[in-house]
């Protein structure tokens, strides 16, 4: 049987240490994956490198924790660890067990004194007796378990920090000792569920106070369980089970003092023990009667049970520490995570506006282009008509006066149309970069400080005026020849040559398709309402025309800024399939974590 006790110990610590060890391999291999996820840009690698680092912290600390642990993990016998507020009477319950459960320790400092030792590390009631971590060896019925003392916890426990960490570690179970007859302090049961985390099944002990002089009457002597007794274990299973949820297990109310009593041998040094031993010893019959009344045998019964089935207890103490190891790093990985989706998912949001931003601004800016552009061609064609008709009608005007007036307003409103078209560009593509850097400077809100865009993202949009408006210069080379090209109809393209060769040739009709009338006097009283008409109509001609040729100018330029607006959109695009990459990468470890914490918990008791 003890053979096969062994067996199963030993498979059982083997399958507990691989899933340690299986778990701490995992979240190496988080740490690296995420680490070796390639971004395209320095924005990527400051989210990466900001998520890796708090995984990092995260995973350090839980690997350190396992590996603690692991190695503190006690696979010979149960280990139960007692803690309790100062004066709780922690001391005083494990002594009685020592004194119960032949304590070799306690044999051994018997025989060194000379005398009995009972009572000793039992404290006086005037401050916090127990300073330091300390184990004590027992059997019952053949079978070891240990019981470890803790430091109380509601003082300045950051003294025994080590030591409660080395007592949590090795713990298969734990009693924690309320001692006060009323309802367990509220931060004090929060600092238990601190230390406590999920790791190990919660018993508490309600020690009830009081000494001899507490049972010197008939009626008090009756039973512990008094009402006042049992509203207060009501209390302390209220509080615990709210706090500690399914780690709680029950509650044990007992007497230590009249437990330990009724059994021990004191020491000479504990003459207070002593006088009160000597008084219970007249209040009950005998010291039999004495261990009953105390209820006592309540925790005998449990830790006999605990001890039969200690393998199994083992295991199962150590499925919950993982499952709270997993657990923290889970919830800690999952409060990073939501803080780091929530700011990358606004990120990607506002790339993905930024994007539907930028593909309106570019579209917005090539139609008001367009609209400048035709609203400027309308207005010089509008006034040059407006001019002929009016040089038409003027009559103090020689022929060759009208002529030459009208030769030197189309030199003119040439100039002015090719300079408003310019400004007209340079306006809106001044305004397109405005917009954009408007639209950048919102994301700069959701960014840190060390994220820094891809250049493609912040470039400014530069159009080359002169290579889309080269053609449109006007040639005054042949200024001198006006006068001659005029009479040979052809004066208005020669003053529009910026123009396409079928415009220029149209305009100039305007003048050279009306020679016929010129000699009936177009420039003179008589046919000034049939010249004027077909000058009109020439001119029309001519500005639809122009229109033409700047519709294809407009094409140009859209094309320049479509090819500008290319590489903020391929930018745009790279971040946010980076941002993407990244928060599948997080919802992964997320998940392992998750399924992992899982996966232990649902296994069976003592199954892992």
């Amino acid at each position: 049987m003890e053979q096969k006790q062994s067996s199963n110990n030993t498979f059982s610590r083997k399958k507990v240490e691989e899933k340690y060890v299986s778990f701490i391999t995992q979240l190496s291999g988080l740490s690296l994956r995420i680490g070796n996820l390639k971004g395209e840009n320095s924005s990527f690698t400051e989210i990466q490198r900001a998520f890796l680092a708090v995984l990092k912290d995260h995973f350090d600390e839980s690997k350190k924790q396992l590996e603690e642990v692991r190695i503190g993990t006690t696979w010979d016998n149960l280990v139960i660890a007692f803690f309790g507020e100062t004066n709780a009477g922690k001391s005083t319950i494990i002594e009685t067990c020592r004194i119960l459960f032949e304590d070799e320790s306690r044999k051994q400092e018997m025989k060194r004194q000379g005398h009995s030792v009972d009572g000793e590390i039992v404290g006086d009631g005037q401050a916090d007796f127990t300073k330091t971590y300390k184990e004590y060896h027992l059997t019952i019925h053949n079978k070891a378990f240990t019981l470890i003392d803790v430091p109380g916890i509601e003082g300045n426990e950051n003294d025994f920090k080590e030591e409660i960490k080395k007592a949590l570690n090795q713990a298969h179970c734990i009693f924690y000792v309320q001692g006060h007859n009323k309802k367990p302090d509220t931060a004090t049961a929060e600092k238990i569920r601190k230390y406590l985390s999920n790791w190990v099944s919660v018993y508490s002990i309600y020690n009830v106070r009081g000494g001899s002089g507490n049972y010197d009457e008939p009626d008090e002597r009756i039973s512990l369980a008094s009402e006042s007794i049992r509203k207060n274990e009501t209390l302390i299973r209220e509080t615990f089970e709210g706090i500690l949820g399914n780690i709680y297990k029950e509650n044990i109310t007992l007497q230590a003092l009249l437990a330990m009593c009724a059994r021990a041998d004191f020491s000479p040094g504990r003459e207070d023990l002593l006088c009160t031993q000597r008084k219970l010893t007249t209040y009950f019959k005998n010291q039999d009667e004495l261990f009953r009344f105390s209820e006592f045998g309540r925790l005998i019964d449990l830790i006999d049970k605990k001890s039969d089935n200690y393998i199994d207890e083992i295991v199962e103490a150590n499925k919950q520490k993982l499952i709270a190891i997993a657990r923290k790093v889970y919830y800690g990985i999952e409060y990073e995570t939501r803080n780091q989706k929530e700011r990358t998912l606004k990120l990607k949001n506002a790339l993905i506006g930024f994007r539907q931003e930028v593909n309106l601004i570019f579209t917005k800016t090539g139609a008001s282009i367009q609209n400048r552009f035709k609203a400027q061609n309308d207005l010089i064609f509008s006034e040059y008509g407006r001019f002929v008709c009016e040089a038409i009608d003027n009559k103090a005007w020689s022929d060759d006066t009208k002529k030459r007036q009208i030769e030197a307003k189309q030199n003119l409103l040439s100039k002015e149309l090719k300079t408003q078209l310019e400004n007209a560009l340079r306006e809106e593509i001044a305004n397109l970069n405005r917009n954009l850097e408007a639209k950048r400077k919102e994301l700069d809100k959701l960014k840190n400080v060390n994220y820094q865009f891809n250049d493609g993202i912040n470039a400014s949009i530069q159009i080359d005026l002169e290579f889309v408006l080269d053609k449109m210069d006007i040639n005054l080379k042949d200024a001198v020849g006006l006068a001659a090209a005029a009479a040979s109809g052809a004066l208005m393209g020669s003053a529009f040559t910026w123009l396409a060769p079928g415009v220029a040739t149209a305009v100039g009709g305007i003048i050279g398709g009306g020679l016929h009338l010129l000699r009936k006097g177009i420039f003179g009283d008589g046919g000034r309402g049939e010249a004027k008409e077909v000058a009109r109509k020439q001119i029309n001609e001519a500005k639809t025309k122009t229109m033409n040729d700047l519709n294809r100018k407009i094409l140009s330029i859209n094309n320049k800024l479509d090819m500008s607006k290319r590489p903020i959109i391929e930018s745009l695009a790279k971040e946010i399939a980076n941002l993407e990459s990244l928060e599948l990468m997080i919802l992964k470890a997320e998940k392992e974590i998750k399924d992992f914490t899982v996966s232990i918990k649902n296994k069976e008791h003592g199954n892992i």
